[in-house]
């Protein structure tokens, strides 16, 4: 069975991808989770979150994540720099009479206060390598989405087209790349790296998005060096 790849760009003006984060403090990571990506799938393909056989079949699907300093703009027909930074938001909730926080023993809790961060100005290019019927309906959902796509939050919308191609050999696909991002860009992508790059755990593959159950996976972390993109 024949591998395509999708190639899609996530940008806009604020992202939020959360592994730890608790209620109270809603923290943001440096790299685009999978449970988070997948779920952008499954929200333009219509797949509901407890729909827990196609919600795997998703996350099945290789994934590697670039972080560019540069990526090329459609719009201006160039490349424009990419300036990234972090900043917290505070949240509060119920602070008003009509809208109030109930307690789990039926009473009104005080005014909820959250802090939520967000990633500004980042953009990232994310590449799914799977099977070529399930890759071509990727394409497909992500031109005419059943839901609209956020990026991590719902109050993250995402500032160009996501979809960026979908290539049917690695050389078509390097080909791209190269042409989207300079060839010293860091990446992420799944499984145990060689030597060169960075193994961690990341629990962010989705299981049960309905109950919020994820597993772990292994990636590996490539810092920016000459000759990324292959």
């Amino acid at each position: 069975m024949s591998s395509n790849y999708l190639v899609m760009c996530l940008e806009g003006y604020s992202q939020a991808w959360g592994i730890t984060g608790k209620f109270s403090l809603r923290t943001t990571d440096q790299y685009p989770t999978k449970s988070g990506v997948v779920g952008i799938l499954a929200a333009c393909l219509g797949v509901d979150r407890g729909d827990v056989k196609e919600i795997g079949r998703l996350a099945s699907m290789q994934m590697r994540v670039y972080k560019p300093s540069e990526v090329f703009d459609p719009v201006l027909g160039r490349m424009k720099k990419v300036r990234t930074t972090v900043g917290r938001d505070y949240h509060t909730i119920g602070g008003n009479d009509r809208q109030k926080v109930p307690k789990a023993n039926g009473a009104t809790a005080k005014t909820v206060i959250t802090e939520r961060d967000y990633l500004y100005g980042a953009c990232f290019v994310v590449i799914f390598e799977g099977e070529e019927t399930l890759i071509q309906k990727c394409a497909a959902a992500l031109l005419n989405p059943v839901w609209p796509p956020f990026l991590g939050r719902k109050c993250c919308i995402p500032s160009r087209p996501m979809f960026s191609g979908v290539f049917d050999t690695p050389e078509k696909l390097l080909e791209h790349i190269k042409m989207l991002i300079p060839d010293n860009t860091p990446y992420m992508e799944d499984g145990a790296g060689e030597a060169g790059a960075e193994t961690i755990t990341r629990n962010d593959v989705p299981v049960n998005m309905a109950k919020r159950r994820f597993s772990s996976r292994l990636v590996s972390v490539w810092p920016s060096v000459k000759g990324a993109l292959s």
